[in-house]
This record gives structure tokens, C-alpha cells and sequence, in this order.
């Protein structure tokens, strides 16, 4: 169990790392987003282009951390939970073992 809580401190540490790094790109893009919606005017320049394109970038961002966000917790979860079923059924396979290992040494008595 110890191994997987020291794989699991990792991960966080990862994901906290790529949170600060989605922080600052999502900033960016709402800095960029507001000055070219400013910027816009009845023709298509290239300030509607930018907007389209760091619109379309802040989505994806936003989908993909929010899909992750709804992952991230169960999949923890889980593993630890099959980790302990694991656990608990390779303790009991081992008591049993004790016990027929006795009745064999009783019965051989």
C-alpha cells in the first residue's frame, strides 16, 4: 500500500504542476480573447481570426480539464479499493492455506 500512496503524492505533484501551467494558459487566452473582441469591426480581419482560434484553444482546455477533473478522483479511488479487495483476499487464501496445511499434518498424525 505504501507504494501506491508514494505513486499517488507523484501524480499529484504532476497534477498540480500542469494545473499552474493550465492556470497561466487559460490567463493568457482571456487576455487575448478580450483584446481582440475589442479589436473586431464589421469586416473579417485578422483580430476575428485570433479570436476564433483562442476561443476554440480556451474550449478544448476547459473540456479537457473538466473531463480530467471528473476522472481524476475515481480513478483513484478505484485503484485503491482493488488494491485492498486484493489485500483481503490474499489474506484469507492464506489463512486457508494455514488451516489445510494443519488438517494435512493432523490427519497424517
Amino acid at each position: 500500500m505504501d507504494k501506491l500512496l508514494e505513486k499517488l503524492k507523484d501524480w499529484i505533484k504532476v497534477i498540480q504542476a500542469a494545473l499552474l501551467g493550465t492556470i497561466i494558459i487559460e490567463a493568457i487566452l482571456v487576455i487575448v480573447i478580450g483584446v481582440a473582441s475589442n479589436k473586431i469591426d464589421d469586416n473579417f480581419n485578422h483580430w476575428t481570426g485570433i479570436l476564433f482560434a483562442c476561443s476554440l484553444v480556451y474550449i478544448f482546455l476547459v473540456v479537457i480539464k473538466a473531463a480530467y477533473q471528473f476522472k481524476f478522483p475515481s480513478s483513484i479511488v478505484d485503484e485503491l479499493i482493488s488494491k485492498r479487495q486484493l489485500e483481503e483476499k490474499t489474506n484469507c487464501l492464506t489463512g486457508k492455506k494455514r488451516l489445510t496445511n494443519i488438517s494435512i499434518l493432523q490427519f497424517r498424525d
